[in-house]
């Protein structure tokens, strides 16, 4: 997934102070925002389009990679990008807490593809878009999204039979971080 590639650069810049790294991924970031198309009429509200569908996991790594290059650049129009794909995002919880993996684009019927992994990264991305800008949307919507993850597929399971996702340990982390829930992480 090239979202996760520019991710993956970015962090590698920073880390090894490597500035032709950091030029590649601010490159290859600013080339996916171009593409980032409307989600449905919502005119605040952006999504990566992949052969006529819109994944949950392509969107919230591209969250995550756009806030480890926020500060390079032009901040202000990251941050719009930022929140209008943030509210992709939020776009995609259902009553229940789930969230939608997979759309068809343009008509965002729900395709039922259901992917923990998915799911781990865009709860990230939502504590993450938290941690940036206060708003407490993001950390609602992601604490009923690892909730339903929790009462789904880990609770009452033998220790054999869980799910061996590192996406959904840190999920776990990152929101116990802001929210000292006990219940998510017992």
């Amino acid at each position: 997934d090239q979202a996760a590639t520019v991710l993956g650069m970015a962090r590698l810049a920073r880390l090894l102070k490597r500035t032709d790294l950091a030029v590649c991924a601010r490159r290859l970031g600013a080339r996916l925002v171009r593409e980032l198309k409307p989600y449905r009429n919502d005119a605040q509200a952006l999504c990566l389009v992949e052969t006529k569908r819109t994944f949950l996991d392509a969107n919230a790594w591209l969250v995550l990679a756009l806030l480890e290059l926020r500060g390079e650049g032009d901040t202000r129009q990251l941050d719009r990008t930022l929140a209008k794909l943030g509210r992709f995002l939020l776009r995609q919880r259902q009553p229940d807490g789930q969230l939608v993996c997979e759309r068809n684009y343009p008509s965002a019927k729900i395709n039922p593809h259901v992917s923990l992994s998915a799911s781990s990264v865009a709860v990230i991305a939502l504590v993450r878009l938290y941690e940036a800008t206060g708003q407490r949307t993001f950390l609602d919507a992601a604490s009923a999204a690892l909730e339903f993850i929790v009462h789904g597929q880990v609770e009452g399971r033998e220790m054999d039979r869980l799910p061996s996702d590192a996406g959904l340990l840190e999920a776990m982390d990152a929101l116990y971080t802001f929210t000292r829930n006990q219940s998510l992480v017992e």
